[in-house]
């Protein structure tokens, strides 16, 4: 019987959480919990990693990439791999990313510490878009994301920022479009769900979309491209953020651990599907593991074949 770990981020087990618990022990694997929200020590952690065939991380707070980490560091298999989410959820670095791979992405610039070099490339973005998007380039859930029509609405929100934060900010083109954005999710090389997250507000994240979102037929383009982005960042279970420009299709970002709940009817199937995945993965493992083991054997102690009398 398989063993799946399970880290969460919330104090008691919501719905979400039953669910995956549920539906994975359907499957007939036991599930050993990781509670980022309690108390948990680093031995804890490695002893009940040892147990566990997969692990898979659910929630991207920053206590739950730790618990995976050190997982990670014992041995185990998790998902997605914590250094893919460091690099992916870096705003940047996913820009630069995906221009490498020739995949639209608003223009970005990085900004500078001194406050006073910031007014050049925020002037330049306002003067082609009519306003600027500045980030921290970790931002999650739209915090430390704020929009600006002048430079110096910009410098004061960099100073506002700043003052809370001190993680680099990225100065970014608004797109015009952005009460409607595109979560596609990826799983394994395959579009799995589309949605559009709509909001009366600039910003469509969960503090501002409400409900469920509308699904949406994703075209063949935009899967090649969303699949191309899943493989370029290595994450097998992304949810990737993008916007209409004219006619182009714009990345925003690749996130891991991606929230499953924009549709709550859809939920089981999700998960029912991911659940297989983490099963093929550690099966997988499992093999390469005996595999490896067998030739060991073989390359230290060679078949000797006894001569015919």
């Amino acid at each position: 019987m398989l063993t799946i770990g399970y880290i969460f981020g919330n104090k008691e087990l919501t719905y979400e959480d039953k669910l995956f618990l549920r539906l994975t022990r359907k499957k007939g694997a036991r599930v050993v919990t990781f509670p980022s929200m309690r108390h948990i020590s680093p031995r804890q952690i490695v002893n009940k990693s040892a147990r566990c065939d997969v692990i898979f991380n659910g929630s991207a707070d920053l206590v739950a990439v730790e618990i995976a980490k050190i997982a990670e560091y014992a041995g185990a298999l998790v998902l997605d791999p914590t250094q893919s989410f460091y690099y992916c959820e870096d705003k940047m670095l996913f820009s630069i990313l995906c221009a490498k791979h020739g995949i639209p992405t608003p223009k970005t610039y990085l900004l500078p510490m001194p406050i006073h070099k910031c007014r050049e490339p925020i002037r330049r973005l306002i003067r082609a878009h009519g306003a600027v998007v500045i980030k921290n380039i970790m931002a999650d859930n739209g915090e430390f994301v704020g929009r600006a029509k002048t430079v110096d609405q910009a410098l004061e929100l960099i100073k506002k920022f700043r003052k809370r934060d001190l993680a680099p900010l990225i100065a970014q083109e608004y797109i015009h479009a952005s009460r409607n954005v595109y979560r596609v999710m990826v799983l394994d090389g395959t579009v799995v769900q589309g949605v559009v997250k709509k909001s009366r507000h600039w910003k469509c994240t969960g503090e501002f979309v409400h409900g469920d979102a509308p699904v949406f037929h994703v075209p063949p383009p935009l899967e090649e491209v969303c699949v191309k982005i899943a493989q370029v960042t290595n994450l097998p279970l992304c949810g990737i953020d993008l916007m209409r420009k004219n006619d182009t299709w714009v990345a925003i970002e690749a996130n891991s651990c991606p929230g499953m709940d924009f549709v709550k009817q859809d939920m089981a199937r999700l998960y029912e599907r991911l659940i297989s995945y983490l099963v093929r993965r550690a099966n997988a493992r499992k093999e390469a593991v005996r595999s490896a083991y067998a030739n060991a054997i073989e390359t230290e102690l060679p078949l000797v074949v006894a001569p015919r009398t």
